[in-house]
């Protein structure tokens, strides 16, 4: 007989029941039994083993009913398949009489109780307290095991101690720790343990009150181990109580924080390594939190405002520190405007706008960045740049100005002389323009060295402006060439005494290191209206004039006629010259050995272009550049000389097996060519030279003259591993910005500004600035042009990283070459 009924519900009042009975009659009695008393059974019914199988295998039961007398099986296979199902589901046997020994013997097998058939009203009252019974079982063995899983996710050790406040019970996370024996340390007291201390003598007697008082303690903090293996412990735990009320002992629970208070120990180190760092850069540094209250601050900062440095703490805020700096003067700006002053840098300082100039009370120059971090905090740099600033102001005094003489220059001469035009139509008075040459400039350089050249540049300039009208002006365009503007120009009479004057002025020479040094000069004249009203057509007269007097040393002045055809034609014949010498490859190499400052090792060479004419001689750059850059020619040429330059560095890297780079001139006719990158990328592979072993050269000029054009040109070739190097730094007038926008990582110091530096502070303090902010923008300085011991003791001390001039080598053709990179060295000259 097998039999199944769901009733609406289970648990509570509706029991999942599985009645083990072969009497339909005595399983109907069951069941009236249990409706009187309210309860709704899901039941089945079944009365054969594979059936009781089947039930307990397939379905979930709260409780068993079974006879104990079943046809076909025993009651010891009932009580066996029900308990190996679930050992804790209750079975109740309901039979008509059983005797006294079986009954005991069922109630030690694990029956929950016996029901005679003839008292049934027993049977639901034992149906609902083994129920209860076993949800309360249930429910402790879930909470146990909640325990148990949450001390298991948490890591932290239970235990409990006794009466004597001995260990008597350690929990399966203590077993885990390698350091600790948590067997042996069963029996012993937390204070008997190996190498446990109190962390601190208050709290190791707030613990021994605590536990005299038998009360609940919390933190209590013990050390563990030595040295290196030392543990730090946290333990709370509460005292628990027998049935009976009496104290029995602790049970609690303990942590280990060992990784907390390392982390916390590295983090101190980091903070106090950050703090250290901070403090020992040489730029002020200052971090903001989030309310612009200041959180990290080092001394460098204070000292630029050394005024408040005593409120430049953490906590005070970025507004606060304004105010009193306004308040102290600091910054001149705000003086009589300071509420306006201050909004704008606070609104500054929130948008974080950029970089900004302060100017500071004591005349410094302070470069303010900030920059928004993360955390919504900011972060500040304040760098003195007044050495800079002095190098600017310097620059843009010589962007008006030549650097050797102090004369004015070109740019400067020409609005000038535009102003004379002016007063010029309006007085009648004419004007005359002179384009005068120091011709002895180059034999005065070879015979008694550059300084002697400068020196002669500056006796020069200073005798032509003696010779004219306090209201003229003369300037130097370099290289010995000076130009003129003399209002005395009434008549042609009146222009020749004045010219007289300056030839008379430089007619005797002047005494350099007890030598005496010749001063020849030459004078092209133009005047104007009769030979133009603009500044540049009379320039380009008087020099056209210039010109043929050069080429007639009998005469030493010229006024601009018929002179002018004999000028072209020259030109013309030079430019047919150059034409046929690229032909014939007329042109070679020579090199001037780069040093590094130091060791006097090679670090570099520069090739310069020389012209072998077969019926001159030599002849200079100076002399066939100009012509080759005013025509064109300087393409071709200058693609030669990159050719011979890149195969002869190759020549010396095989042979020699030095890979000493060649830096090679650019023009800016050169830069501006569109196909430069594929002419110097396809010379590279046609000569086999690493890209690393080139560097271009070339000047602000160059770039400028088409800034944005230049940097892309650069960028590409530099992406193939070609290096550059700015020459002639600092002689024309340009921002320093575009510096850090192009990929140069050389600057080369003029000999303008070396050959002063040793006499005139101002020169010295500016090379030092131009080398220091050239490694700033960690580039490398090679300074041009040393002639002079003391000269390199001073680009030592300044740090320079390189040299070339006089007093190592002068420029050597290749052979000569090969021999100073084969010894590696090139030392000092004897004083």
């Amino acid at each position: 007989m097998s039999a199944v009924h769901a009733s609406t519900g289970s648990g509570g009042n509706a029991p999942r029941v599985l009645i083990i009975e072969d009497a339909p009659d005595d399983v109907e009695l069951l069941l009236l039994t249990l409706r009187r008393a309210g309860l709704k059974p899901d039941y089945r019914v079944v009365d054969t083993v594979s059936g009781i199988e089947d039930a307990l295998g397939n379905h979930a039961w709260d409780i068993v009913l079974a006879d104990f007398n079943v046809p076909g099986t025993d009651f010891a296979t009932i009580l066996r398949l029900s308990k190996t199902a679930d050992p804790d589901r209750p079975v109740i046997v309901v039979s008509g009489s059983i005797g006294e020994e079986t009954a005991v013997e069922l109630m030690r097998n694990g029956v929950a109780d016996l029901i005679l058939k003839s008292n049934m009203a027993r049977l639901a009252p034992a149906i609902v307290r083994e129920l209860t019974a076993a949800r309360q079982e249930l429910a402790r063995r879930e909470a146990d095991q909640r325990f148990r899983n949450i001390v298991e996710v948490t890591g932290d050790w239970i235990w409990e101690t006794d009466e004597a406040h001995r260990f008597t019970f350690f929990s399966e996370a203590t077993e885990r720790s390698s350091w600790l024996d948590a067997a042996g340390n069963l029996g012993k007291t937390r204070w008997e343990l190996t190498d446990a201390e109190p962390d601190g003598d208050q709290d190791w007697r707030q613990h021994k009150a605590d536990l005299a008082a038998r009360r609940a303690f919390r933190n209590y903090r013990v050390c563990f181990g030595k040295d290196a293996g030392r543990h730090h412990l946290v333990s709370s735990g509460v005292p628990f109580f027998d049935r009976n009320g009496v104290w029995r002992g602790y049970r609690g629970i303990t942590r280990d924080e060992t990784p907390i208070i390392e982390a916390y120990r590295r983090a101190e180190e980091a903070e106090t390594l950050l703090h250290d760092a901070v403090d020992s850069i040489s730029e002020g540094f200052v971090v903001f939190d989030a309310e612009d209250r200041v959180v990290m601050v080092n001394e460098a900062y204070r000292s630029f405002h050394a005024e408040i440095a005593d409120i430049i703490k953490p906590g005070a805020t970025f507004e606060e520190l304004l105010k009193a700096a306004i308040a102290c003067g600091i910054y001149p700006d705000a003086v009589e405007h300071e509420a306006e002053w201050l909004a704008a840098r606070m609104a500054e300082h929130r948008d974080l706008s950029g970089n900004s100039l302060r100017r500071l009370k004591d005349g410094r120059w302070m470069l303010v960045t900030e920059r928004r971090m993360r955390n919504g905090g900011t972060a500040g740099l304040r760098m003195d740049i007044t050495a800079l600033k002095t190098a600017e102001a310097e620059r843009d005094y010589l962007s008006y100005h030549d650097a050797i003489t102090g004369l004015p220059n070109q740019a400067l001469f020409t609005d000038r002389l535009a102003q004379a035009l002016v007063q010029m139509h309006r007085s009648g008075v004419s004007v005359a323009v002179l384009s005068l040459e120091l011709t002895s400039l180059a034999d005065i350089r070879v015979s008694q060295g550059l300084e002697a050249g400068e020196a002669a540049l500056h006796e020069t300039g200073n005798r032509i402006q003696a010779a004219l009208a306090a209201g003229d002006t003369v300037a130097h365009v370099g290289n010995g060439r000076y130009l003129a503007f003399s209002g005395e120009s009434g008549c042609e009479a009146k222009l020749a005494a004045t010219i007289a004057r300056v030839l008379r002025s430089t007619e005797q020479g002047f005494e350099f290191n007890g030598a005496d040094v010749p001063l020849r000069i030459a004078i092209g004249v133009s005047v104007a209206p009769s030979d133009g009203e603009e500044p540049d057509g009379l320039i380009r007269a008087a020099t056209t004039a210039l010109s043929g007097v050069k080429a007639n040393p009998l005469r030493r002045y010229q006024f601009y006629r018929a002179e002018m055809t004999k000028a072209a034609v020259f030109r013309w014949n030079m430019e047919a010259d150059l034409r046929r010498a690229i032909e014939k490859k007329e042109f070679l190499l020579h090199y001037q050995p780069q040093l590094d400052t130091r060791s006097y090792r090679v670090v570099g060479v520069e090739a310069l272009l020389r012209w072998a004419h077969p019926e001159h001689g030599m002849i200079s750059p100076g002399q066939f550049i100009p012509v080759a850059e005013e025509t064109g020619l300087i393409v071709p040429l200058g693609e030669y000389a990159l050719r011979l330059a890149c195969t002869e560095a190759r020549g010396w890297h095989d042979q020699l097996a030095v890979s000493v780079p060649v830096a090679v001139n650019l023009s800016a006719v050169q830069l501006a060519e569109a196909g430069l990158e594929d002419t110097v990328t396809a010379i590279l592979r046609e000569t086999g030279l690493p890209p690393s072993m080139l560097k271009l050269e070339l000047t602000e000029s160059a770039i400028l003259s088409d800034a944005a054009a230049a940097t892309r040109t650069m960028q590409r070739l530099a992406e193939g591993g070609i290096r550059f190097a700015l020459d002639d730094f600092g002689m024309e007038h340009s921002s320093l910005s575009y510096l850090s926008r192009l990929p140069i990582d050389t600057l080369k110091v003029d000999y303008a500004f070396v050959s002063k530096m040793t006499e005139d502070r101002a020169h010295a303090a500016l090379v030092q600035a131009i080398i220091s902010m050239t490694h700033s923008l960690g580039m490398v300085a090679i300074a041009e042009g040393v002639e002079r011991s003391d000269q390199l003791f001073y680009l030592q001390a300044y740090g320079c990283d390189a040299l070339q001039g006089f007093l190592f080598s002068r420029p050597l053709p290749l052979a000569a070459l090969l021999q100073v990179l084969a010894a590696g060295i090139v030392m000092p000259a004897a004083a």
